[in-house]
C-alpha cells in the first residue's frame, strides 16, 4: 500500500516538471515573435502583372502590364538595388515603357517594386534583361554572296550562303536600269534572288537583332560586291575578213556571232575560193565601253575545226589596230572566258586569228564584259 502510494507522488512529480518545461518552453517561443507581433500584420502592396524587356543598344526599354488600381509608383532597381528609376501609375491600370539609356552592355537583374498610396511596398517583380553594344557589333559578319551570275540586259541571279544568327535580312543598294538607285530587302530565308532591272553598283549589308523583342537593329557595313556585267550587243554591228554567203544558209555572216543564239554561227568564205589565216572578225559596239573580259563560244559540232591562236585588238577608228593580249582558244563547248591583263576602254575591238588546224575556220558568240 504504502510502495503504490509512493509512486503516484512520483508520478504527480514528473508531471509537475513537464508542465513546467512546456510553459517555459512556449515562453521563450513567444519571445522570438513577440517583437512581430507587436507590430501587427504585415501590408504587401500590389505586384505589376508583366514585364517584358526590349533589350537595345547600350539601352532597354520595358513594357509593363499593370492590372491593379492600388499601384501608385513603380520603382526599377538593378545593380543589387544600388541604380534604380520609377514611373508614376497614379492608380491607373494600363501598359506603361520605360527607357533606359547609357546603359553598359551586359545583362542585368531587374527589380519592379510597386508603392500604393498609404506606402506599402509590394514583393520584388524580377526581369532578366540584356543591353547590347561595340562587342555585339564588332562580332557581327555579313552573309556572303555564293555567286552571281553574268549581268546581262538588267537581269543578275544572286545565290546566297548560309543564313547568318541573328540576321533578319540582306540590304541590297545598286543603280537602276534607268539611273535611279534601288534599295531592296531580302529575307534571311531567300536563298536564290533575281534582279531584274540592274544596271551596276551593286552593295549589300546585313540587318541583325539581338533578340525577338528588341528595340534596336544592328548593321553591318556595306559591302561592295564585284558583278561581272556584259555589255549590251542589241546596236553592235559585225564585220569579217570574209564570211560564207551561200554554203552555210542560214549561217555564215558575222551578226551571227552576236544575236544571243549559241546554234548559229559565222564562217570564213569555202565556196569558189578559200582564203586562209590570218582571219578576224570586228565590232563596232557604238560607244566607249570597258572591256576586261572578252568571251568566245565555240561551234559545238565543230571543235576541232577552230582557230587556236588569236590576239584581241582595239581601235580607235576600226581601221588602224593594236595589240591588247595574246591567248588559245580550247576545243572544248561552251563559253570560254579570256581576262585581260590590263583592261581597255575602246569603242572598236577585234579577234585577230592568226592559226588553225584548216584554211577555213569559224565562230557562234562574241561577247565582252567588265567586272564593277
Amino acid at each position: 500500500m504504502m510502495k503504490t502510494k509512493k509512486m503516484k507522488l512520483s508520478n504527480i512529480t514528473c508531471l509537475l516538471y513537464l508542465l513546467a518545461f512546456f510553459t517555459l518552453s512556449c515562453s521563450k517561443m513567444n519571445d522570438l515573435h513577440q517583437p512581430y507581433l507587436d507590430e501587427g500584420e504585415m501590408v504587401y502592396g500590389a505586384k505589376v502583372d508583366s514585364v517584358v524587356a526590349g533589350a537595345g543598344k547600350n539601352r532597354i526599354e520595358f513594357e509593363i502590364f499593370v492590372r491593379s488600381q492600388r499601384i501608385e509608383t513603380v520603382r526599377i532597381f538593378w545593380n543589387d538595388f544600388t541604380d534604380s528609376t520609377e514611373i508614376q501609375v497614379n492608380s491607373q491600370p494600363g501598359i506603361y515603357k520605360k527607357l533606359l539609356e547609357d546603359m553598359e552592355e551586359t545583362e542585368y537583374i531587374f527589380q519592379f517594386i510597386s508603392i500604393d498610396k498609404y506606402g506599402h511596398r509590394s514583393l520584388p517583380f524580377e526581369v532578366t534583361g540584356n543591353v547590347y553594344g561595340d562587342r555585339f557589333q564588332a562580332a557581327l559578319i555579313n552573309r556572303a554572296i555564293k555567286s552571281t551570275t553574268p549581268l546581262e540586259d538588267g537581269n543578275l541571279t544572286i545565290h546566297w550562303s548560309t543564313a547568318v544568327n541573328y540576321g533578319i535580312c540582306c540590304n541590297l543598294v545598286y543603280m537602276s536600269v534607268n539611273g535611279d538607285q534601288v534599295k531592296k530587302k531580302i529575307p534571311m530565308s531567300e536563298t536564290t534572288t533575281l534582279l531584274t532591272d540592274m544596271a551596276s553598283g551593286l552593295k549589300y549589308n546585313t540587318s541583325f537583332i539581338p533578340e525577338p523583342t528588341a528595340i534596336d537593329t544592328f548593321y553591318t557595313d556595306f559591302k561592295t560586291q564585284e558583278v561581272f556585267i556584259k555589255v549590251d550587243r542589241s546596236n553592235w554591228t559585225a564585220t569579217a575578213d570574209s564570211y560564207e554567203p551561200t554554203g552555210q544558209l542560214p549561217d555564215g555572216a558575222p551578226e551571227k556571232t552576236i544575236d544571243g543564239d549559241a546554234s548559229t554561227f559565222w564562217h570564213t568564205q569555202h565556196v569558189g575560193e578559200m582564203p586562209g589565216y590570218p582571219h578576224w572578225l570586228a565590232y563596232d559596239m557604238k560607244k566607249m565601253t570597258n572591256v576586261s573580259v572578252v568571251e568566245l563560244t565555240s561551234r559545238s559540232d565543230q571543235l576541232q575545226n577552230d582557230f587556236t591562236d588569236f590576239t584581241i585588238q582595239e581601235s580607235a577608228d576600226g581601221i588602224h589596230w593594236i595589240d591588247c593580249e595574246a591567248f588559245t582558244l580550247a576545243d572544248i563547248s561552251g563559253v570560254q572566258s579570256f581576262n585581260l591583263q590590263n583592261p581597255i576602254t575602246t569603242r572598236y575591238i577585234r579577234v585577230y586569228m592568226v592559226a588553225g588546224p584548216n584554211l577555213y575556220t569559224h565562230l557562234a558568240e562574241f561577247s565582252v564584259g567588265f567586272y564593277d
